[in-house]
């Protein structure tokens, strides 16, 4: 997974001012490992083990539906790129 974030997170900054953009881009990655670990105590503490289990699945599954929607959207307006091989 972090191979495919780093291709990603490369193919987005470009080529000027490179390192500058992948360690901004890179730490801000790295927020959302932060704030689930977060989410996950509460719930476990809170709730249980069963319910930030569940939780945590509905969550990916809404990032799911609204990535969907944003490469249709993507798709629409002809904003995904070809990728040559």
């Amino acid at each position: 997974m972090y191979a495919a974030y780093t291709a990603v997170l490369l193919f987005v900054i470009g080529k000027s001012h490179s390192a500058t953009k992948f360690s901004l881009m890179s730490s801000l990655g790295n927020m959302p490992v932060v704030y689930m670990t977060t989410f996950n105590g509460w719930a476990h503490d809170k709730y249980g083990s069963k319910f930030m289990l569940s939780a945590e699945a509905f969550i990916g599954i809404i990032f799911i539906v609204i990535f969907y929607l944003i490469l249709l959207r993507m798709k629409k307006k002809n904003m995904i790129p070809l990728i040559v091989d």
